[in-house]
């Protein structure tokens, strides 16, 4: 086979295993992003919460 050709099936196996690489890499990251978006989304919920109750205590001493 010609040398030419066998570098360049190396070299589309190699891309296509770096391609593959950063496709997995890319849904880890999607996954923990998933995970600190609903983290941030319950923390917004207990300050709401918080919020509420404070705003509660303010009327109540009116």
């Amino acid at each position: 086979m010609n040398p030419n050709a066998v570098a360049a099936r190396q070299n589309r196996a190699k891309k296509k295993n770096e391609m593959q690489t950063l496709i997995n890499r890319n849904k880890e990251l999607e996954q923990e992003n998933l995970q600190f978006k609903r983290m941030y989304d319950q923390m917004a919920d207990v300050l709401d919460k918080t919020l509420l109750i404070y705003i509660i205590k303010l009327i109540k001493q009116i």
